[in-house]
């Protein structure tokens, strides 16, 4: 597994919005088997014959960590926190940067996130625009990000979905803040407002830098959302940044058409727990939340969050998996606990086959459990799963197995007593 880096976009360093290893969803794979045999009763209804795994010797200990679900999450207690329930609702249908280039698999934690409000966007741009999209009304929005692992190469991309009230005022805020990233700031050069023939409604900055970069800032008013395409790449390919951006606006102009818009005097009304996930997992502390986490997510918007979103979709559908709820730990949810189990597998050939890590002590007591580990320049990453019945726990520390032995135990006690 490895954490969404920080990064550095538009010549401007930021603070990262994904700070802990806790907080990051891994997955990549190919499957392994586990020992014995365990009747578990799936929650669809029937019985379920799986795989299970025998515990390692001694008693559980789940630290001070909860071990029953939490209590019903119910509705949100604002709009404001309606802002963050839609925005995570809207990562289902905002395309993956591994969509439009499969090279594009370097996390930039920074630029992936749930954009609660106009004044948010300061993270993805400088100047006035996020003053504009305020003036706007802009309600939500979401944004993705992945580099090339390959630094010789340098290519990047941040590609977001904004919301706005109506098309008009869409369409005002995409005009004038295309025209606000053409002015030189104190990060930046002012830019060339330009053109891209085939689309002729994209609003265009391009830059070239004096490190040998080229970049492009693309504005698209889109009905009542803004697509929105940064992309930068060496000046001798500069034209992949014209392609990558009508190739992401090919992909998500439909998609984002078929997004169940929430009315904005409804955002009070949003649940914040699909199918009680939620309530399963371990509990994020407060220090660490973000607008992205506290969620649940289907399988695009999971692997947004992903070490690597292609498999992360292909694990979720070989095993049926259809939902992610993400806090301080995350839990996966399948159609049966047969799915699960082969979550599980998958997760397991991975971590050790992709990610590089290696096996490592599982928790005592605790049936169900891989661990492994992974030494890095940040220090050392722990890291295990547990499964039980129909769901997959995640849960990882840094320089800490005590942590995540306890935090698996708890988890899967949680995961025990689910209904």
């Amino acid at each position: 597994m490895t954490v969404l880096r920080e990064g550095k976009m538009r010549a401007k360093t930021f603070a990262p919005l994904v700070a802990t290893v806790a907080a990051i969803v891994l997955v990549t794979g190919c499957s392994s088997t586990s020992e014995g045999q365990a009747n578990a009763e799936s929650e669809s209804g029937g019985s379920a014959t799986v795989a299970a795994q025998g515990a390692a010797p001694g008693e559980m200990d789940p630290g001070t960590y909860r071990t029953t679900p939490q209590a019903d999450f119910g509705t949100v207690t604002s709009v404001n926190s309606g802002r963050y329930v839609e925005g995570q609702r809207m990562a289902e249908f905002v395309v993956l940067p591994t969509e439009l280039d499969p090279l594009l698999t370097g996390p930039v934690g920074m630029s992936t996130y749930v954009i609660k409000s106009g004044s948010a966007l300061s993270v993805l741009l400088t100047g006035k625009s996020p003053d504009i999209a305020e003036r706007e009304g802009m309600l939500t929005g979401f944004s993705t990000s992945r580099s090339y692992e390959d630094k010789k190469a340098d290519k990047s991309i941040v590609h977001a979905v904004l919301r706005f009230p109506d098309a008009e005022s869409a369409q005002r805020a995409a005009v004038d803040m295309s025209a606000d990233d053409a002015l030189p700031s104190e990060y930046l050069p002012g830019g060339v407002s330009t053109s891209i023939d085939i689309l002729p409604d994209t609003l265009t900055t391009t830059r070239e830098s004096s490190d040998g970069t080229f970049s492009s800032n693309s504005f698209t008013p889109h009905g009542q959302y803004i697509i929105y395409t940064w992309a930068s790449a060496p000046i001798a390919e500069k034209d992949w940044t014209a392609q990558i951006t009508a190739k992401a606006l090919e992909q998500q102009g439909p998609m984002i058409d078929k997004f169940p818009a929430t009315a904005a005097d409804k955002f009070a009304e949003l649940p914040m727990d699909i199918d009680k996930v939620l309530a399963l997992t371990i509990p994020e502390d407060d220090g660490n939340r973000t607008t992205s986490s506290d969620a649940v997510y289907g399988p695009r918007g999971s692997a947004h969050f992903s070490t690597n979103p292609t498999l992360t979709l292909d694990f979720m559908d070989k095993s049926d998996t259809t939902l992610m709820a993400r806090s301080g730990s995350n839990v996966y949810r399948s159609e049966s606990a047969e799915g699960a189990a082969t979550l599980f597998d998958l997760f397991k050939g991975d971590i050790v086959d992709s990610e590089g890590f290696s096996p490592s002590a599982n928790p005592p007591g605790v049936p169900n459990a891989a661990c492994f580990t992974k030494d890095s320049p940040q220090g050392t990453y722990n890291y295990c799963i547990v499964h039980q019945g129909r769901y997959l726990g995640e849960m990882s520390a840094l320089d800490d197995e005590t942590k995540v032995h306890q935090m698996t135990t708890a988890q899967y006690k949680i995961l025990e007593s689910a209904k």
